[in-house]
């Protein structure tokens, strides 16, 4: 639903790229700038993508493509975040 607040405008038409980074904490430190894993990355980028259904664009069908995407660690549960990027495929350079 945050979707819903955040985003102000008529839902996109057309094909879009999507980058999505995820940022999470783990008690154990990962060396330093590496993912975090594969750990459940691609669920998450499913649940992103349903929930901008019909609110950022009509269907995420429109998306075609990939942006830079990851997942990362987090120092603390305070700096967990999920930061989305969605494209046209002008806009993607």
């Amino acid at each position: 639903m945050r979707a819903l607040e955040e985003w102000r405008h008529e839902p996109a038409v057309g094909p879009l790229w999507l980058g999505v980074q995820v940022y999470r904490h783990t008690k154990k430190r990962p060396s330093y700038n590496q993912p975090i894993g594969r750990s459940d990355f691609d669920n998450i980028v499913k649940s992103v993508m349903d929930a901008m259904n019909k609110v950022v664009y009509n269907d995420d069908r429109q998306i075609v493509g990939f942006l830079e995407s990851g997942s990362w660690w987090a120092p603390t549960p305070a700096d967990e975040r999920i930061e989305i990027v969605v494209a046209s495929p002008d806009e993607r350079h």
